[in-house]
């Protein structure tokens, strides 16, 4: 709650009775709520402005409260579209939209969003965070100067509040959590961070998607709401409608955020169709907006938004064993105990440098950070057994990984050779929750998020960075990432701690670490050699987040075939084709895609049944 300009302000981040679906059909019910209240008392009744679901109201003034009762007032929010951000000023609402950078945080029942905020930390510095990023926020911000909002990082915790103290920064945050039956915790646990805003900066490079519209039914001439471009590199924007005639759609900017558009740009959709529009890189301009000219119905707008990834740091991850390399290892399985018991169980492996087993060994580690062997034949067994090694979370074929959620079938690109069978002791550890809520996804030397299936499940992977290490287990400890799989000859170096036997190793760190280990790449792709029938579709195929995407074609068949390239850009399972490309027979096609295209899935399909093969290969820009 907030009060201002004569007015008491409410927000709440979402309603319980409503459930998602399968097919986040859910999202198109009422959600959470902003109301004001212009009475003395409560009862005097409440005015519904949004039923979306809203985690802050707040202005200039902080947590004291805004002591002009002129200020504006400013509200956070999201919908199944964007983040919203609604400004109160003399007395008139207004809506501003924002690109996600998660959808972790997309549950309906707003369980997974706790509490994203404004807050000012020094000087009139204020910090804004949702839905996966955090921004600069202006305390100017005002109907006369929107200017001022700037994306600092994406990131994997779940800030719930943060302040300077004793000159650092200092946060608030879930770590994990046994809620929902997650064995994997043994016990909740989070922890305070200390830091500096420079920290967040080495967090994951600003990315981000979403638009003003989903499905929507638009009126002519009437101008969507503002959706901010500023701070991000490569911007694409994707508009799909279903009307009978083709409706064009004037982008307009304003570039110093005083509300004066200027025309860029006129992008035309055809009938029941789809077009794309890549923003020029030189652009200097802080918010844009679509006008459609005439009326249309089931209009999506949809940004994909990108900066250059991480500049990987190897000296954060020295003494993780690297995949497929020869030397000696110590590896195994990690579990915080259960019972606040606050320690970190680790069934160690000793492998020599043939990747043999040389021994075994169990280890405890607590607060004091001596990791130290312990006998405790009971544990060690349900440790090595209830959470064993013993599978893969996904299947592999020639083309790529394979990933099975209920009936959908996703593939994502391969890595190098040394995870193409299990190691020593075990398949790597695949699919853990190390942040309450979110999960991660170890698979083929890279890394990546995947939400719960309330915030949309497998289809809203992301992927985090490519470690290519020899990792056989992660998990969240006491505020801290810890990973195994450590060099025998690693030494003890701030993020390496070796056991009292000198036998075994673990890594801590931080979970938004990650995104220093590497930008993702990887290859592969729906088909290879593979039999297709005429008009099927391929499996989808991960596209987001990776800077460089070439697609090679060929096929089998003895004429000339037309394969057709289809994206589904707002991870929906809604599919729009991009492009077709004629292959001749003993030919490869090779497509690179523009700098800057991003959508979420590809898939491929043939106009001949045919042997095909589609390979993408995918990786950071060239230099």
């Amino acid at each position: 709650m907030y009060s201002g300009q004569g007015r008491l302000v409410y927000a709440n981040n979402g309603d319980v009775a409503w459930s998602v679906g399968p097919d986040c059909s859910g999202f198109n019910q009422p959600a959470g709520l902003l109301a004001e209240n212009f009475g003395n008392e409560f009862t005097n009744g409440w005015s519904f402005l949004e039923r979306k679901n809203f985690t802050e109201v707040t202005g200039p003034g902080g947590i004291h409260g805004n002591t002009n009762l002129s200020d504006p007032l400013w509200a956070l929010g999201w919908d199944k579209r964007s983040v919203l951000l609604k400004l109160l000023d003399a007395g008139t609402w207004r809506t501003f939209r924002l690109p996600k950078g998660s959808y972790t945080h997309d549950s309906f029942q707003g369980w997974y969003t706790e509490w994203p905020r404004i807050r000012e930390i020094v000087d009139g510095k204020f910090l804004m965070h949702m839905h996966g990023l955090f921004y600069y926020f202006p305390s100017t911000f005002s109907a006369a100067n929107t200017a001022g909002i700037n994306p600092i990082c994406t990131y994997l915790k779940m800030p719930v509040d943060y302040c300077w103290w004793n000159g650092q920064l200092v946060m608030g945050r879930d770590d994990t959590s046994t809620t929902g039956g997650n064995i994997w915790a043994g016990q909740s646990h989070s922890a305070p961070w200390f830091g500096q805003l420079s920290d967040l900066e080495k967090w994951g490079a600003p990315a981000g998607f979403g638009g003003p519209w989903k499905e929507d039914t638009l009126t002519a001439n009437v101008p969507g709401e503002p959706f901010l471009v500023t701070g991000f590199e490569k911007r694409i924007l994707h508009i799909k409608h279903s009307a009978s005639t083709s409706v064009n759609f004037t982008l307009q900017h304003d570039s110093a955020g005083h509300g004066t558009w200027t025309d860029l740009a006129k992008v035309s959709v055809p009938p029941n169709g789809y077009a794309w529009y890549l923003l020029p890189s030189r652009l200097n301009t802080v918010w844009i907006r679509l006008v459609p000219d005439r009326n249309a119905a089931q209009v999506t707008a949809w940004f994909h938004l990108a900066n250059p990834p991480q500049t990987p740091a190897p000296e954060l991850f020295a003494g993780l064993a690297d995949a497929g390399a020869p030397g000696a290892v110590s590896d195994g399985i990690i579990r915080p105990r259960s019972g606040d018991a606050r320690t970190l169980e680790f069934a160690a492996n000793m492998l020599d440098s043939k990747g043999g087993a040389s021994g075994r060994g169990f280890y405890e580690i607590n607060g004091d950070f001596q990791l130290r062997r312990v006998t405790n034949p009971f544990a060690e067994k349900s440790l090595r057994g209830t959470y064993s090694l013993s599978n893969a979370d996904f299947t592999m074929d020639a083309a790529s990984l394979i990933y099975s959620e209920g009936t959908n079938r996703f593939r994502l690109p391969k890595g190098v050779s040394g995870y193409n069978t299990a190691f020593a002791s075990g398949w790597p550890r695949g699919v853990r929750e190390v942040v309450t809520e979110r999960r991660i996804f170890n698979a083929h030397g890279t890394f990546y998020e995947l939400p719960l299936s309330g915030s949309g499940g497998f289809r809203r992977l992301r992927p985090i960075a490519t470690h290519n290490k020899r990792i056989s287990d992660f998990a969240s400890w006491r505020g801290l990432l810890v990973i195994a799989g450590v060099a025998s000859g690693a030494t003890n170096n701030g993020h390496i701690f070796r056991s009292d036997d000198a036998q075994a190793a673990l890594w801590f760190g931080n979970v938004d670490d990650l995104w220093r280990m590497g930008s993702p790449s990887g290859v592969g792709g729906p088909w290879k050699d593979t039999d297709v029938a005429a008009g099927a579709p391929s499996d989808p195929y991960l596209m987001l987040g990776y800077e460089r995407k070439v697609l090679e074609l060929s096929h089998g068949s003895a004429g000339a075939v037309k394969f057709i390239v289809e994206v589904d850009f707002a991870a929906d399972n809604t599919w729009s084709e991009y492009a077709r490309f004629d292959v001749p027979t003993g030919k490869t096609v090779k497509h690179v895609f523009p700098d800057g295209y991003n959508a979420h899935w590809v898939r491929i399909k043939s106009d001949t049944t045919t042997r095909a093969t589609a390979t993408f290969t995918f990786g950071p820009a060239r230099q």
